[in-house]
């Protein structure tokens, strides 16, 4: 600060801005706030029954600050769901929504869904690849058998054309954490899917 001419009081001196290294120190300031408030992704993807959703809680519960996404609670709004292509896109547009808006927050973000196909895993990560530190993809294999009997036994059960449409639509992801659930209990699952991602399970 300085005297202004005549007296007036003090008057803010202008400083020239920085050019090169001014902008490089701000993005290097804004990339590491970022990376300090970024999220974590994890996808959890396979057949309905099996077993994504007991091993995504258990995630979820070691996790400090985590969403839990899942397909079927947004499918549980629609009065009448028919698994269809179209309600489908719906479904998981929105759940990416959810999670982005998560991971900008810097909540870890779980997708706890069937992701049948590599194009929608790879939809999913492109579309919040923006705001995560890191992700994972987790395949929950099950035999369909075992699969359709856990599907029974919940509220919301998907419809037996439906569960055998989506079986024989289920692509196995290539790149992917492979869990078997009928050889893995879900404790098991959950640490080392933890593992992964770099935190410790209690």
């Amino acid at each position: 600060m300085s005297s202004s001419p005549g007296g007036r009081g003090p008057t803010r001196i202008r400083h020239p801005p920085y050019k090169s290294g001014g902008t490089a120190l701000l993005h290097l300031r804004r990339s590491l706030i970022l990376n300090r408030l970024a999220g974590r992704l994890v996808i959890f993807c396979g057949i309905p029954g099996s077993g994504k959703t007991t091993i995504a809680r258990i995630v979820a519960k070691n996790l400090r600050d985590c969403f839990h996404i899942q397909t079927d609670t947004l499918r549980s709004m629609i009065s009448r769901p028919g698994y269809t292509k179209e309600e489908s896109a719906l479904v998981y547009r929105d759940c990416i929504l959810i999670a982005r808006e998560a991971l900008k927050a810097g909540y870890d973000a779980i997708l706890d869904g069937t992701f049948l196909r590599d194009e929608y895993r790879d939809e999913a990560v492109e579309k919040l690849s923006r705001y995560f530190s890191t992700h994972l993809v987790v395949y929950v294999a099950c035999d369909p058998k075992t699969a359709y009997r856990r599907n029974l036994s919940r509220r919301e059960r998907v419809p037996k054309k439906s569960f055998l449409r989506l079986y024989e639509m289920m692509q196995t992801p290539v790149s992917a954490l492979r869990i078997d659930s009928e050889m893995t209990r879900p404790r098991e699952a959950a640490r080392a899917i933890l593992l992964q991602i770099g935190v410790r399970s209690s």
